[in-house]
């Protein structure tokens, strides 16, 4: 209520074979997801999905990397918060990892708190994240204490001033 335009019904019932919902942006005007076969990330405009839903044509697929989860979207739908399987050019280990995708510019920025102290091969994750905040600048999420690199941290990081606060 207060944030969605779209002519909606009040319930209505939609099969999506071959993706796994999970978030839905505030507006209501995307459905995000992740595709069983590609484990890519698919984010579907709910107005197009309900008008032709057995049409895949208009699915944005988000690029290259693996999708474990999905977590949020900015109020502007830009920016999609996700828990993806990637690379990590400082250990050359894949492992999951918080990242923001820049719809408009198409690419990843994984977060976290690189260290060479973080046993990345033994925690399996470098970052994850838990929400993002309206105007897509703050996520929340937890991370390896750089001291202990097994335990988890809570953090704050400001994507726009790239500052990070952890919370012990």
């Amino acid at each position: 209520t207060g944030l969605c335009d779209l002519t909606l019904p009040d319930e209505f019932y939609v099969e999506l074979p071959g993706v796994y919902v999970q978030r839905i942006s505030r507006d209501g005007r995307w459905i995000a997801g992740i595709d069983d076969a590609t484990r890519r990330g698919v984010l579907i405009p709910t107005e197009e999905l309900l008008a032709n839903p057995g049409d895949t044509s208009y699915y944005e697929y988000l690029p290259d990397e693996l999708v474990n989860h999905i977590r949020g979207f900015s109020d502007d739908n830009n920016i999609v918060l996700a828990d993806i399987r990637t690379i990590l050019p400082e250990s050359s280990a894949t492992l999951a990892a918080a990242a923001l995708y820049d719809r408009t510019n198409q690419t990843w920025r994984v977060l976290g708190l690189y260290d060479s102290a973080i046993n990345v091969d033994s925690c399996h994750f470098y970052s994850n994240g838990g929400g993002l905040v309206s105007d897509g600048r703050v996520v929340y999420g937890r991370t390896p204490k750089l001291e202990n690199p097994c335990k988890l941290a809570a953090f704050r990081y400001d994507v726009m001033s790239d500052q990070w606060q952890l919370f012990n």
